[in-house]
């Protein structure tokens, strides 16, 4: 019975012993990650920080404005040129008068025959050309003075300026009122001289608005006296 139970109990803790090693994994595996482990790690989503998702929330909508603007834009072109078209006569600088329209422009507001409407003006808005040919060795320059704000009507006047012995001369010629479109030009009260003078007068105002060059003269500067230009006009001489 002895060495049964002796040999039962050796079996019996043979038994448990194996039983045991079989059972037990020895600590190294235990933290050593299996390949399923290392696989699922692998896939672990990846969540950006939140500036990145702002500034790509932020792109996205820039650009959705963009494309909104470029489709308001080609929508509303034509509209946009009509507008600029319209205001194109107030997006010019106007500068000074040059000495010459000044002065020649001083006797159209002072001269008896009262060639302007002065009573509620404040300034004048003005253009003017100088013609190339001379005549006796005197200069002959076209003045526009205009009467509305899209300059498109006024009145025009060739204006001989001659050489005294101490003073300028300013001789108004002829004149006449006119109505400009971007088709023609013509005149409710033609020159004197019929068609080549309506030819010429047509030529100075297509040249003046071409260019887009115009000037501001205050009225009461050009009202007041001056002593070293003389005034005009062929009327006076008739």
């Amino acid at each position: 019975m002895i060495g049964n139970r002796g040999y039962h109990t050796c079996n019996s803790r043979s038994f448990h012993f194996r039983s045991h090693q079989q059972n037990t994994v020895p600590f190294r595996e235990q933290i050593r990650p299996t390949r399923d482990q290392l696989d699922s790690s692998m896939h672990v989503p990846f969540h950006p920080p939140r500036a990145t998702i702002i500034s790509d929330i932020a792109s996205l909508g820039i650009r959705a404005l963009r494309d909104r603007l470029m489709k308001l834009t080609n929508r509303y072109s034509a509209a946009l040129l009509l507008f600029l078209a319209s205001a194109s006569p107030t997006l010019f600088a106007q500068d000074k008068p040059t000495v010459p329209l000044f002065e020649a422009t001083h006797c159209l507001a002072t001269e008896k025959h009262g060639w302007l409407d002065l009573q509620s003006a404040k300034e004048l808005s003005l253009g003017y050309l100088t013609d190339a040919k001379t005549v006796l060795g005197d200069k002959y320059l076209y003045v526009v003075v205009y009467t509305n704000p899209q300059r498109t009507q006024g009145k025009i006047f060739d204006i001989r300026i001659k050489k005294g012995d101490r003073q300028r001369v300013y001789s108004i010629e002829n004149d006449a009122t006119f109505v400009s479109t971007p088709k023609e030009v013509t005149f409710p009260q033609p020159p004197l001289g019929g068609t080549w003078a309506q030819t010429q007068f047509s030529t100075a105002i297509q040249h003046i608005e071409h260019h887009h060059k115009w000037y501001v003269a205050p009225v009461k500067s050009l009202l007041k006296p001056t002593n070293h230009i003389r005034c005009e006009s062929s009327t006076d001489q008739s």
